[in-house]
Parts: C-alpha cells; structure tokens; sequence
C-alpha cells in the first residue's frame, strides 16, 4: 500500500492510526488476501489436472486492483478505530529517504526506507489476473470481506 499505517493505544485505551498520503489516492496497488491466493491455487491445480496439462502459470491479485483511496476506506470501516491522515509533499518524503539513506551509511544499519520505493509510492502496479479471469475464477473475497476476515482471525493486527 501506498500509505504507512500504524496502530497505536492512548491512555484511554482507545485505539487510533495514523495513515500518511502522498497526493496517492488514485493510485491502484495489487496485491491479495493470502486465503485468496490459496483458493485459486487450489482452483487452478484442478483445472489442471482436468486438462491434463503440466503446468499453469497465472497473476494473482485482488480484482478489481484497490485504490489507495479504497485501502484507507476499508481499513478505517472495518476497524472502526480513530483515525488521523496526513497528506506529506512527496518532495519531502523524498528529500527524507535521502537523508535516512545518508544515516543508514553512517550508522551501517539498514532502515528500510530508501529513494526506490518512496518513488514506488506515486505508481500503480497493474498486475491483471487475466488467466483467472479468462478461465472464469469467482473470487470468494472483497478487499472489504477479506480485510473483516483477517480481522476476524487475528484482532491482534488490529489493536
């Protein structure tokens, strides 16, 4: 996702995040729940083995691709957390990962947070399912459902 998200507690025991933007709202960003991702392996090992072929190779993603917009959306319903947003110049943020990349050499420990994948922020990565749709795959979560589901097998990710 295009935004940094962070959960924190105050001291009444309320929980709140806080999301960071970029002026990315319309960015797409593919990805997938990973229960998702384990249904269409599934579905595709059967389609290959009633066509009897060796292999299959498809993209996996999320269908339709999110908005960064429809993230945010959806974390903040499905939470139903306090919730701040930020929208940072991109210049600054890039200015930024120069510097912690500076630090990063001086120091000789590795942040994460580098040039690269500030840039990657502004992008969209369009990564179609096209097999999977083409072969009539019926994706058994929405990014919403899906986000409900996680929450509802692990509510510590959402504390």
């Amino acid at each position: 996702m295009a935004q940094e998200k962070k959960c924190h507690k105050n001291g009444a025991g309320d929980h709140w995040w806080i999301f960071f933007f970029t002026s990315n709202y319309t960015t797409r960003k593919a990805g997938g729940y990973v229960k998702e991702l384990v249904k269409s392996m599934l579905w595709m090992w059967q389609k290959l083995e009633q066509q009897q072929a060796g292999q299959l190779l498809y993209n996996f993603s999320t269908n339709p691709i999110p908005t960064v917009q429809e993230f945010y959306e959806t974390i903040v319903d499905v939470s139903q957390s306090k919730h701040r947003t930020f929208n940072v110049p991109f210049w600054l943020l890039l200015s930024g990962s120069y510097a912690i990349g500076l630090l990063e050499k001086i120091i000789g420990r590795g942040l994460g947070i580098n040039p690269t994948r500030v840039k990657k922020l502004l992008r969209s990565n369009y990564i179609q399912p096209k097999t999977l749709q083409e072969m009539g795959y019926q994706y058994y979560f929405s990014l919403r459902s899906a986000m409900e589901d996680w929450k509802a097998q692990t509510p510590k990710d959402w504390q």
